[in-house]
C-alpha cells in the first residue's frame, strides 16, 4: 500500500471519526467531560473471580506455551500454594524458552547439512585442457 492509497483510505474515516458529536459522546462515555468520577471507577473496578478449593486437577489443562502459561499464572496465583507455584511457573517459561531457542538451532543446523550435501553433489569441473590440477 502506498502513501497515496493510505491517504485515500483514511481521510473517509477521519472525516466520519473526529465529528464534534462523536468526541463529546466519547468524553461523556468515559465520565472525563461532564465530570463522573463513578463512571470511570466502574470501568477500572477489576471483577475478581473466585476460584472455588474443590478445583479438579484433572481439568486443569496443562499449558505448553509461555503465553497460555502466562494466563495459567494469572488464573491460579490465588492459591495457598502462590510462592511454590510461582515459582514452578518460572522454571517451565525459562525451560519452554531454552527448548524454543534449541529447537531453532537444531532447524538451522539441518538446514546448513543439506546446503553441504547439495554442494558435494555437484560434480567437479573436468579439466578439459590438460593444465595440472593444484597449481598455483
Amino acid at each position: 500500500m502506498t502513501k497515496r492509497m493510505f491517504w485515500d483510505a483514511f481521510k473517509p474515516a477521519w472525516d466520519r471519526s473526529m465529528s464534534e458529536s462523536n468526541i463529546l459522546s466519547a468524553w461523556r462515555k468515559t465520565g472525563i467531560w461532564p465530570c463522573k468520577p463513578q463512571v470511570i471507577l466502574d470501568l477500572i473496578t477489576l471483577l475478581r473471580l473466585e476460584t472455588s478449593p474443590e478445583v479438579l486437577f484433572d481439568s486443569i489443562l496443562t499449558p505448553y506455551t509461555t503465553k497460555r502459561i502466562r494466563q495459567f499464572t494469572k488464573t491460579y496465583t490465588k492459591n495457598l500454594i502462590k510462592e511454590v507455584f510461582r515459582k514452578l511457573t518460572k522454571a517451565n517459561e525459562t525451560n519452554i524458552a531454552k527448548a524454543s531457542i534449541i529447537e531453532y538451532y537444531a532447524e538451522g543446523l539441518k538446514e546448513a547439512l543439506l546446503i553441504k550435501k547439495k554442494k558435494r553433489r555437484r560434480g567437479k569441473k573436468l579439466n578439459l585442457i590438460g593444465e595440472l590440477l593444484g597449481k598455483a
